[in-house]
């Protein structure tokens, strides 16, 4: 049940607005119960996430979560201030530290796109070690499955994670973060499943398109090659990216550990490739024009494609989920034109001449050292018998 606007919960909380509606929690725009309902009001605004909790062990459950994540204290993290229950609900109240959710943020801003892969690879590995910290507790704190509303993009551009999905129940409703095997009946949050839900999440940074849900990988759809939707991105980003978001769960990174080397692993082959083969600015092609985000990036025709396949007219009776194609005026690289070799062969050609003239001199001493053992040495007594 809604809160009413401007109401008070918990005579400290003054509720300003639904701020979004997800599945098993309602978020809550709202500021301290002395503060005004205003833009100037001195204190900052607060985020409550209100969670129905299905009975009286998942409620209690869901508050000893709270109190151990309410002691992890991360900068990639939204700080925790308060949680407490009243009658089936569970309320977290997070500092709202300003900026857009990850779903509203314009494609430009996200932290892999406009030119600045390197400075959105330092935030990518800030959100690797936050989970990394989740997972390392004493009882490790599984997210299960994310929504892109759960990332916040700061005033500062550096992305953070509201700590609701650690308390939020499990959607019925399938999410591109959502790993495949948490459809089966009782299902239960596990490292593997925070894995994938972190896949998706690096692919909507990288990319700006939320990947396929598993529904429609398992109906027959492929995932959009990262480097087809991201000219930036070397193609050896798709192998990462493919194995974070493996339908299996054993074949999966094991850790963010394991996936922040391969990031930076790929990082430096991209770079070493760029260095010896430069492509010409004409050879690039133009960048992507950015358009407004949509829900997930278009189905192509093989995972290993070249280039992005021509888009359909979207049609009005489609599905929200099934997303938009990607922007027309987007041109694959080409790759650029290997240099000839011919320069390269009077250099082959001596080479090849000095390391004759080598041989032939070391043949030339031996024949000469054997002469002499023979004629003038030990060996002249031998003949002799």
């Amino acid at each position: 049940m809604a809160l009413d606007l401007n109401s008070v919960l918990a005579d400290r909380y003054r509720i300003g607005y639904v701020l979004e509606d997800q599945p098993g929690c309602l978020i809550y725009r709202a500021y301290r119960a002395g503060d005004q309902v205003q833009p100037d009001s001195a204190e900052p605004p607060l985020l409550i996430a209100a969670c129905e909790q299905p009975d009286p062990a998942t409620q209690q459950h869901t508050l000893q979560i709270a109190a151990a994540l309410q002691a992890v204290q991360l900068p990639v993290l939204l700080p925790l201030l308060d949680t407490f229950s009243e009658g089936q609900t569970v309320y977290m109240v997070v500092a709202d530290l300003g900026g857009t959710a990850l779903h509203t943020t314009a494609r430009e801003q996200l932290p892999g796109l406009g030119g600045e892969l390197d400075a959105g690879m330092q935030r990518i590995e800030a959100l690797l070690h936050l989970f990394g910290q989740l997972h390392s507790q004493p009882t490790p704190l599984l997210v299960g499955e994310l929504h892109s509303s759960d990332i916040w993009l700061g005033s500062d551009q550096q992305p953070r994670l509201a700590p609701f999905a650690l308390i939020r129940p499990l959607a019925t409703t399938d999410t591109p973060y959502r790993a495949p095997e948490l459809d089966q009946p009782d299902p239960n949050p596990t490292r593997a499943s925070d894995m994938y839900a972190l896949g998706g999440v690096l692919y909507y940074l990288l990319t700006g398109w939320q990947p396929l849900t598993a529904a429609q990988r398992e109906a027959g759809m492929q995932v959009n090659p990262p480097s087809s939707l991201n000219p930036l991105l070397p193609p050896l980003y798709d192998r990462v990216l493919e194995r974070a978001l493996s339908m299996s769960p054993h074949t999966r990174y094991n850790s963010p550990s394991e996936v922040l080397r391969a990031l930076q692993i790929v990082g430096l082959l991209g770079q070493a490739g760029q260095s010896e083969a430069p492509a010409s600015p004409a050879a690039q092609g133009p960048l992507p024009a950015f358009v407004p985000l949509t829900d997930t990036a278009p189905a192509p025709d093989t995972i290993r494609m070249a280039a992005t396949p021509a888009p359909d007219a979207p049609s009005s009776a489609s599905p929200a989920h099934l997303g938009s194609p990607p922007p027309a005026a987007y041109t694959p690289p080409v790759a650029p034109v290997p240099a000839r070799r011919d320069a390269a062969a009077p250099a082959a050609n001596n080479t090849c001449l000095v390391l004759t003239s080598v041989v032939l001199f070391v043949l030339l001493l031996l024949l000469c050292s054997l002469f002499a053992f023979l004629f003038f040495g030990p060996g002249l007594q031998l003949l002799r018998f």
